[in-house]
């Protein structure tokens, strides 16, 4: 039986820990004389900047060659989008992180973040002793100052920080900086999240949504959830399909502050599941409405097992919802 464990010296020293790192000055390489050229479409209109970049900082430190940036303006839409390319990024030996930048121009700034289903402010919702440097998001960000907000949605850079970079650094409780949010998009101080040596070609998404009054008011939740989750496009060819689905796809006429989780049909194939959301953090009665009759609505757990009588209507049903609660219900066909 073995005792102890066994340490890959050599690899671990060499590679993880940087054997004879010398100590490195911090630089700020800004690009200049970027190229600029717009496109107009139908309904949108795209920036493209482009610049070269072949000073020092590419092959000492890791820089890329050449960035892209477009920006995205839509004719209906509340929000930008934004995309930037990284092109030919070398690797280094450096130490390195990159992050993209978002300063907000907002006095008493409060911070919200969407996380595992719910909303949280980091000021106060993070248990004591919780890292406050570094924090991870599963849709968006929103800073709002109570009167107007921006929030941003990182499709592909879910880790970030607050007033500056956070990584390697760990801060036991939180303080109120700058109201700037620190994307990472990379770095090789954490080697078991990602690679040791960055090079190659990047490229990363962000959308940014202004709007008036905090997150609530400004629908973030329900704009992060279409933005990040597309609508699915398929062919019926007027045939009742084998999962004996509803023909109309309109099953709910409102959903009033929830959101559709699933919809699928039952394990015992006698019915349909459909698991619902609450999402703007809100204690209210819920009213569905649905555009055809089921035999019946009940109440259902995870795992589709009914958990008390049906409602006496199946076509409308109301129930009660707390803030961010998942709701389960088991439509019967027949």
């Amino acid at each position: 039986m073995v005792d102890s464990s066994v340490r890959f010296y050599e690899w671990q020293v060499s590679a993880l820990v940087r054997k004879d790192y010398y100590t490195q000055e911090h630089i700020c390489s800004v690009p200049k004389k970027f190229t600029v050229e717009g496109f107009a479409g139908e309904k949108s209109s795209t920036i493209i900047m482009r610049v070269k970049i072949n000073d020092d900082s590419v092959k000492e430190y890791g820089n890329a060659k050449e960035i892209i940036t477009e920006i995205t303006l839509y004719e209906n839409q509340p929000f930008i989008d934004l995309q930037y390319y990284l092109k030919n990024k070398e690797k280094t030996f450096c130490v390195e992180s990159g992050h993209f930048v978002f300063p907000i121009n907002l006095k008493n700034p409060q911070v919200n973040i969407n996380k595992l289903g719910c909303v949280i402010n980091p000021a106060v919702d993070i248990i004591e002793g919780g890292n406050h440097n570094l924090y991870c998001c599963e849709n968006w960000v929103d800073i709002t100052d109570g009167e107007k907000g921006m929030a941003v949605i990182p499709f592909d850079t879910q880790l970030f920080s607050i007033g500056s970079s956070g990584i390697v650094n760990c801060r036991r409780e939180y303080v109120s900086e700058e109201p700037t949010l620190m994307f990472n998009a990379f770095n090789n101080s954490y080697g078991c999240n990602f690679p040791q040596w960055m090079g190659g070609d990047y490229s990363f998404r962000y959308r940014l949504i202004p709007h008036l009054g905090d997150w609530k008011q400004g629908n973030i939740a329900k704009l992060a959830f279409e933005s990040v989750t597309p609508p699915l496009v398929g062919f019926w060819d007027g045939h009742k399909s084998k999962d004996n689905l509803p023909i109309s796809n309109d099953l709910i006429k409102e959903l009033n502050g929830m959101e559709i989780l699933s919809f699928k049909q039952a394990e015992k194939t006698d019915g349909l599941i459909l698991r619902l959301r609450e999402i703007n953090g809100k204690k209210h009665v819920v009213k569905l409405s649905f555009n055809r009759d089921f035999e019946s609505i009940s109440r259902c757990d995870l795992l589709e097992r009914i958990k008390d009588r049906p409602f006496e209507q199946n076509r409308e049903i109301q129930f009660e919802t707390r803030p961010f609660e998942i709701h389960s219900f088991y439509l019967r066909t027949d």
